[in-house]
Formats: structure tokens, C-alpha cells, sequence
């Protein structure tokens, strides 16, 4: 319990102290205290007291994180209570209040509340209708009452969401990509550093860069969360968002993408680098090979740190993907092939050389998308 307080107390500091998850997360926590506190003050002044814990109830229920999770839940939930109380009416006028007709009600509303257009909603078909059939005994002044209560609640919950609208952090966004792209660079950087020494590779250092490889790809996952609950906080969200936030939210996703398929190649090339060196194989590889290919590693790694750059020059780009392009094909036909007599060396040469320009072909197959050319829609290809 001591552990507990001094968490909850640490995390509470935080959200005081900077904005941040933690920040909103005392902000909606507050938001949904004073909602269901103004819906139950009102439902109790306006509403017979058997229907007042619907007010403050549905303001909990409804109150979500981000405006645009806060109008679905109101508006599936409001479906939701219209459909039970309908059924509680009909059923209550009809035939009365009785066990079979109870199980009549239930039957019925879990079969409505499967509908995918209530989403998890669905299940306060069965609830409200079981509530207004039997307290309100399908009274249609019980019902009305009810679905005023109801109706509080969600007013009270979504006017103070709006009023007070989740801050728009499209820079979250920025910082995840930059941070993913980082990583992707720091790992060709290093491959390529190592591969141009004349010294064999380390075990360590081999084992180093297959775990950035995966830490990096597990962190797509999360910044791509990032990016999909900043793009939907944005939805119908009344703040202004900064500058060229709309674009920023656009272009995260696909800078994600070619940093997670470009660390698949990445992860090939150490793979093959691994298996080289346990072998023995690395150490016979002619220079005339591993210089030029630590060479163009380097490239390509500022070559994805220039596509991945906000502001950047697409005709330097486009010269930049162009040479690195030349290289690679010299470095498939190049005069090393003479120099490599065994099977093994043959086929770790094509592992690497297959593996660089699968990771050249992901930077140029992307480039259109970011370039701004004018004239018609252009492709850079390997020449």
C-alpha cells in the first residue's frame, strides 16, 4: 500500500509538472469527476430519484480519451438505451411483466447487442432493457424519464470534453519517427564502420546489432500507436493544431513503414555477417568487396536519414539515390568476383550484395511518395 501511494503520488507530480501521458490522463480522470458530479446534480433536481444514477453513470460510460472515442461511445450507447427501452415498452404494454417475458427481453437484446454498430456497446441493450422492464415495469413515464437521465448524462460529459479538449500533440509523432529513424542509422553506421576495418568482426558487436535491429522494430509497433491515437485526437477536436501537423500525421505512418522494412534487410545483412564470421568465411573476403560495401552502407544510411528529414532537396536526393544505385551495381559485377574461388564466399558475397539492394530498392520505391517533382509522377531505378 506505501509502494502504491508513493506511485500514485510520483505519477500525479509528473502530470503537474509536464505535460505528457500522465498529464492527460489527470486531466480526463478530473473531467469525468466533474461530469458525472453536474449530471447527477442536475438529474436530481429535474428527474424522479429512481432514475438518477443513469446521469452520472452514462457521463463515466461516455467520457473517452479523445473526443472522436467520446461522440461514438454517446451515440452507440444512445442507440443502445433506445433499443432496450423500446423493447421494455413493447413488450411491458403487450404482454406484462413476467419471467418468461423477461427471458423473452433478454433473448432478444443480446441478439440486437451483437450488432457491430453498437461496437461494445451492444451490451447496454440487455442492461437498460432489464433496468426500465423491471423497475420501471415498462412504464413508458419510467422510460421517459430514463432516457432523460441518460440524456444528461451524455450532454454533460461531451460539453465539458469539448470545452476542455485533449491538447493536440502532433510533435509526439515527430519525436517517435526521429527516434526510430536514429536507431536505423546508428546500426548502418556502425555495420559499416566495422565492415571498412581490416580487423574480423566481433561476436559482440554482431550480437549488438541484431538486438538494436529488434528493439527497433518493436518500437514501430509503439510509435505506431502513437500516431494513430494522436490522428484520431484530432478528430472533431476544436483545438488549432500547429502548422503542418495534418502533413506530419500523413507522412509518420509511411516513414514508420521504411524504417520496420528496412531493418528487415538490415537484419539479413547481420545475419549473413554472423554466420560468415562463426565460420570463418568473413576473414577470406577480399577487400576489394567489403571496402566498397562498407562504403555504400554508408550511404544508404544518409540517404534514409536525408528521405526521412522533414525539409530536404529532392533533386540532391534523387542524385544521391542515383549514385548509390551505380555502386551497387558495380558492386555485383565488380573485379572481386575473380578473387572468390569457394561456394561458401560466392554465396555469402550474393547474400550481401541481394540484401544491400533490396534495401536500396525500399529507400527509391519511397521516394516518390515524398519528393515533390514537377511534372509527371517520376521512379528513380537502379541503372
Amino acid at each position: 500500500m506505501v509502494r502504491w501511494c508513493a506511485d500514485s503520488v510520483r505519477y500525479c507530480a509528473r502530470g503537474a509538472v509536464s505535460s505528457g501521458p500522465e498529464r492527460d490522463d489527470l486531466l480526463l480522470q478530473t473531467k469525468g469527476v466533474v461530469a458525472a458530479v453536474a449530471a447527477w446534480s442536475l438529474a436530481k433536481g429535474l428527474l424522479p430519484s429512481t432514475v438518477t444514477t443513469f446521469a452520472p453513470f452514462t457521463a463515466l460510460l461516455i467520457l473517452q480519451v479523445t473526443l472522436y472515442k467520446s461522440f461514438r461511445d454517446c451515440v452507440q450507447y444512445l442507440g443502445a438505451m433506445l433499443l432496450g427501452t423500446a423493447l421494455a415498452a413493447g413488450l411491458g404494454a403487450t404482454v406484462g411483466v413476467h419471467a418468461w417475458s423477461l427471458a423473452v427481453l433478454i433473448l432478444c437484446a443480446l441478439a440486437i447487442g451483437r450488432t457491430q454498430r453498437l461496437g461494445y456497446q451492444g451490451t447496454q441493450v440487455s442492461v437498460i432493457g432489464i433496468f426500465a422492464f423491471s423497475a420501471g415495469h415498462g412504464s413508458l413515464a419510467y422510460i421517459g424519464h430514463l432516457v432523460a437521465s441518460v440524456g444528461l448524462g451524455a450532454v454533460c460529459a461531451i460539453t465539458l470534453h469539448f470545452f476542455l479538449a485533449p491538447a493536440r500533440r502532433a510533435g509526439r509523432s515527430e519525436r517517435a519517427v526521429e527516434a526510430l529513424s536514429a536507431q536505423a542509422q546508428e546500426v548502418l553506421t556502425s555495420i559499416a564502420a566495422a565492415t571498412a576495418r581490416e580487423e574480423s568482426l566481433e561476436k559482440k558487436d554482431l550480437d549488438d546489432w541484431m538486438r538494436q535491429c529488434a528493439s527497433t522494430s518493436a518500437g514501430t509497433a509503439r510509435a505506431r500507436a502513437v500516431i494513430d491515437h494522436e490522428s484520431e485526437n484530432s478528430r472533431f477536436n476544436p483545438r488549432r493544431a500547429r502548422s503542418g501537423a495534418a502533413d506530419l500525421l500523413t507522412r509518420t505512418p509511411w516513414a514508420i513503414t521504411l524504417v520496420d522494412r528496412s531493418l528487415w534487410h538490415v537484419q539479413s545483412i547481420v545475419r549473413s555477417l554472423s554466420y560468415a564470421t562463426h565460420d570463418g568465411e568473413y576473414g577470406a573476403m577480399p577487400r576489394e568487396f567489403l571496402d566498397p560495401f562498407s562504403e555504400l552502407l554508408g550511404r544508404i544510411a544518409g540517404i534514409l536519414k536525408q528521405v526521412l528529414r522533414q525539409q530536404h532537396d529532392p533533386a540532391e536526393l534523387e542524385d544521391a539515390l542515383r549514385q548509390a544505385g551505380t555502386r551497387c551495381q558495380a558492386l555485383e559485377v565488380g573485379n572481386h568476383t575473380q578473387q572468390i574461388a569457394s561456394p561458401a564466399l560466392t554465396a555469402l558475397r550474393g547474400s550481401l550484395v541481394t540484401d544491400i539492394g533490396r534495401l536500396l530498392d525500399e529507400l527509391q520505391q519511397h521516394v516518390p511518395r515524398r519528393t515533390s517533382v514537377p511534372g509527371p509522377h517520376h521512379q528513380v531505378t537502379n541503372r
